[in-house]
């Protein structure tokens, strides 16, 4: 193998993709000592590099990241040269009434993979990924979760006063109106303050922001709820928001790996999230509300802020389970699946 690319569409260091393509590309480097190079769509001269290291003689590899329809797929020139990395999509039932384009990209992200070789080589990060992309008739399918592990040095204490957070997209399948709604009830049942922290961009169709903040306004007229949407903060902002608060909350309806979720719990954080997929599946089920029972969500918040032991327990058992994908143990299952595409025969 003379050179691995990790090919990813949005190169955003936040973006989950690019988190996660970079621990990655760490960890092919402490097994195997090989440098990963991160190519973009705004990297020079990327579609010659594509096509390059997937022509029949090419002795690289590209770990294709692949979450939405990608119209740079058209430049590989031999599939075995590649290998693609499923993370999530969205599905287009989400979007139907509020964005029809975003329906339109998952539609189109359908029918892309119904055109892909039935032989493409795919891992999923997760177990409910792999399930998800099954009916699509690829020939080989792997499940590889992994989570990266950027934990920052420093270290906040917890607030004083109770303090939920919710980091993602405002977006229709993260659920984010109905979060609000909980809280609100939950607020309701609580006799003490509520400090609940927002952080990300409305990334979807301006009616739903609209929506969004109307709904935010009537709860910011709550005595006991303090209510703040921060857009955007940096790295070490976020680490201390996961650790400063004492619960993190989603009520997200489809998660390929649900990485916010994840990187709070390993910040001394338990969460609470929604049945939704991906989440579940990393998680093995702790801190789930099922969908069934989504009218118990304010109320199970309402348990755990209220009784610190119990927040601890379930911290402990999340964070147990996340520790199974933890390096070393996530050098087995990196070395047993990627290595057969990185060591050459």
């Amino acid at each position: 193998m003379n050179h691995i690319y990790q090919w990813n569409k949005k190169s955003s260091p936040y973006n989950s993709l690019n988190i996660y393509a970079k621990y990655l590309g760490t960890l092919i480097e402490k097994i195997w000592g090989i440098e990963s190079t991160y190519i973009y769509p705004d990297t020079d001269n990327y579609i010659d590099i594509i096509k390059e290291a997937t022509q029949e003689k090419s002795t690289s590899i590209i770990f294709w990241h692949y979450g939405v329809f990608d119209p740079n797929i058209k430049y590989i020139e031999d599939y075995s040269k590649v290998v693609f990395i499923y993370h999530n999509i969205t599905p287009a039932k989400y979007f139907w009434l509020t964005n029809p384009l975003s329906s339109l990209r998952a539609i189109g992200t359908y029918i892309q993979l119904l055109l892909l070789p039935r032989k493409a080589n795919w891992i999923t990060v997760s177990d409910f990924n792999r399930i998800c992309l099954k009916p699509f008739g690829f020939k080989r399918i792997e499940s590889c979760p992994l989570i990266p592990y950027n934990v920052s040095n420093r270290k906040y204490s917890k607030n004083t006063e109770c303090t939920l957070l919710y980091v993602g997209r405002i977006i229709e399948n993260k659920n984010c109106i109905n979060l609000l709604l909980y809280i609100k009830r939950l607020a309701k049942m609580y006799n003490k303050t509520i400090r609940f922290i927002i952080v990300g961009e409305c990334t979807t169709s301006n009616f739903y922001k609209i929506y969004f903040q109307k709904v935010l306004g009537k709860l910011q007229k709550i005595d006991n709820l303090k209510l703040e949407w921060i857009a955007n903060v940096d790295t070490e902002k976020l680490h201390e928001l996961y650790q400063s608060c004492w619960l993190y909350v989603s009520t997200s309806l489809h998660e390929g790996l649900g990485m916010p979720v994840c990187e709070a719990i390993l910040h001394g954080t338990p969460a609470i999230y929604m049945e939704c997929g991906g989440q579940e599946s990393v998680l093995n089920s702790l801190g789930m509300i099922p969908l069934g029972n989504s009218n118990k969500f304010a109320d199970k918040v309402l348990e755990l802020i209220s009784d610190e032991n119990k927040r601890n327990s379930l911290l402990e058992a999340q964070i147990s389970e996340l520790k199974k994908k933890d390096w070393p143990k996530s050098r087995a299952i990196v070395s047993e699946i990627y290595g057969k595409y990185i060591i050459s025969d």
